[in-house]
């Protein structure tokens, strides 16, 4: 996890690893070869990385908006848990400060838990 607001070059670098240095050595590879050798077949037509990139981009849109609603799901239940939380610590304390008359029942004790 990131928890800095920002990033050098050198930390990306470790963080991408060696998929940086083989991604580039393939791109350099394919332009070589498309430009310099005449390799023809290596050119793609526009209209299906367009329907494609469409697709993702739908996909992608709606997996991060379920993630969000899934965040915020589990943020309102820790919230509902912290408050009752607080609460029942706030009962018990309540109880703990309440005085009891000596020789009633429970002996001067409060019970904490009286359900």
């Amino acid at each position: 996890m990131f928890v800095r607001k920002n990033l050098t070059f050198r930390s990306i670098l470790v963080f991408s690893g060696g998929h940086l240095v083989w991604l580039v050595l393939w791109s350099v590879l394919v332009v070589a070869l498309y430009e310099y050798a005449g390799a023809e077949w290596l050119s793609i037509p526009w209209v299906p990385l367009a329907v494609i990139g469409t697709a993702v981009a739908f996909y992608v849109g709606f997996k991060n908006n379920s993630a969000y609603d899934r965040l915020w799901e589990a943020r309102k239940i820790w919230g509902a848990i912290v408050n009752d939380s607080r609460s029942w610590g706030g009962g018990g304390a309540r109880l703990r400060h309440r005085s009891v008359p000596e020789g009633t029942r429970g002996g001067g004790r409060v019970a904490s838990c009286p359900w």
